[in-house]
């Protein structure tokens, strides 16, 4: 896991290099991702403690976490792709105009 996130870190840095408002996106992209992976290794390979309970009551709130950092990591890439795409624009929907009128 930490190899690709090296090596998406590179490869993100060599193609962003150009355009530096996007690096924060890449970053928290990143840190996120790399903390939903270590919750899931801990859910993989972590050994099962049952003396407390039922195992899937002790991981439940640990899959949770992993769920949330993993939909965080997903909401920077899309923002970073939403900028580096232009974002919508004012262009394509004509705005104030009744729906039969946008086909002129």
């Amino acid at each position: 896991m930490a190899l690709v996130l090296a090596a998406e870190l590179l490869v993100g840095l060599l193609l962003l290099r150009r355009r530096p408002g996007l690096r924060g996106a890449l970053l928290g992209h990143l840190i996120c991702l790399a903390i939903a992976f270590l919750c899931l290794g801990k859910l993989i390979f972590a050994p099962a403690d049952n003396s407390a309970g039922m195992a899937s009551e002790m991981n439940s709130p640990i899959f949770a976490l992993f769920g949330i950092f993993w939909f965080l990591s997903e909401v920077f890439v899309v923002g970073g792709l939403t900028r580096i795409s232009g974002g919508p624009s004012s262009s394509q929907v004509p705005q104030g105009q009744p729906a039969a009128d946008r086909s002129r």
